[in-house]
């Protein structure tokens, strides 16, 4: 632990910072790109910190804020020479103050993160299981008997608005932002000419990120993580998958991926836009819910 008396403090984070935040998020292993900083950055309404000390970033947290019904609190990341000071919480308070107009705050916690979350009265939801695959291969690509079609421009309002009513708020930039970063990942599937389900993607750092994925039936979540899986074979991917699906999951690991850690979603106070969990499979990230 680095010795200083010097005080702590705290200040809204700027796109200068990302070469620090991604120093600091490299320490710990996480799958964040510089884009994912931008994005989470330049969100509209986010509320986004840094803490300083010694005249350096030493700790992070970001927060995005779906319009006012949900705030997503993510990136909460100190340095470990820094770590035992009391950052997290400052940090954690100074987001939750600012985000008082939001009618529900959630974040999905690590297990070191979920003693601190506690303690401040965030509430446990469900759990989610992180798991990777360090090259995908063309056994997962199976015949599949659901069509997929990959999604064009103009279906993005109707897939923002399935994703609306299964997360539980509006997340139309962040929808887009997906599909223009990584199209070859974005598939949906219609029923009666209507979206049944949808799979969208984005590059990390070490790992491909597959999600979110929402489907109306177990057989449509398969065809459309087989379609994802399809452009990204010999590459490492990663998936975030509701604990609640453990068929989805035994077909994970048939093709090859190992679970790593969990996470618990949790909510502050209240949880007044829980989405439509049984047609939730894989999430966007821990960072965005």
């Amino acid at each position: 632990m680095t010795n200083s008396g010097n005080p702590i403090t705290v200040r809204e984070m700027e796109l200068s910072d990302i070469g620090h935040l991604m120093k600091l998020k490299d320490a710990e292993g996480w799958n964040q790109t510089e884009k994912d900083w931008e994005l989470l950055i330049m969100y509209e309404e986010s509320v986004n910190r840094v803490a300083l000390q010694d005249d350096r970033i030493a700790g992070s947290i970001t927060a995005i804020k779906y319009n006012s019904s949900v705030a997503w609190i993510g990136m909460m990341l100190v340095e470990k020479n820094y770590r035992g000071r009391g950052i997290s919480k400052l940090l954690l308070n100074e987001v939750i103050h600012k985000l008082n107009n939001c009618s529900s705050i959630k974040l999905d916690a690590t297990p070191a993160g979920r003693p601190l979350y506690l303690k401040l009265g965030f509430i446990y939801e469900y759990t989610l299981y992180r798991m990777t695959n360090m090259s995908v291969s063309d056994a997962s690509l199976n015949m599949q008997s659901v069509e997929t079609v990959k999604i064009r421009p103009e279906d993005l309002p109707e897939v923002a608005e399935f994703d609306k009513i299964v997360f539980g708020a509006d997340r139309t930039e962040l929808i887009k932002h997906l599909y223009v970063n990584d199209p070859e990942l974005a598939w949906l599937i219609r029923d009666n000419n209507r979206t049944a389900g949808f799979i969208m993607g984005r590059k990390g750092s070490d790992y491909t990120q597959i999600g979110p994925l929402y489907a109306t039936s177990q057989k449509g979540a398969k065809a459309l993580i087989r379609s994802a899986l399809g452009q990204l074979s010999g590459k490492a991917v990663v998936v975030d998958v509701h604990a609640n699906k453990p068929a989805i999951i035994q077909w994970f690991e048939g093709v090859g991926f190992t679970s790593q850690r969990p996470f618990d979603r949790m909510y502050l106070k209240h949880n007044p836009n829980p989405g439509s969990v049984d047609t939730q499979y894989l999430i966007a990230g821990p960072e965005l819910g």
